[in-house]
């Protein structure tokens, strides 16, 4: 598995991880950090419908933390 797979794999596995919160702020804090993985993962494989989505998410948890904060 290469330093990619990794990444791909860690990415998806916070972004469940990050659903199953019952805190929001954490919730948030969590799938941001996932995201944000998830596009540089996304934009080194070139899968430019994946990488708006991620960054569309980061900016809307963003948005909410702010709002938490």
């Amino acid at each position: 598995m290469s330093w990619l797979d990794v990444l791909g794999w860690a990415g998806s596995a916070l972004l469940i991880y990050s659903i199953m919160q019952a805190r929001v702020l954490r919730f948030r804090v969590l799938n941001l950090a996932a995201c944000l993985i998830l596009v540089v993962f996304n934009a080194l494989l070139e899968i430019w419908p994946m990488v708006a989505m991620n960054v569309v998410l980061a900016a809307i948890n963003l948005w909410f933390l702010r709002k938490l904060l």
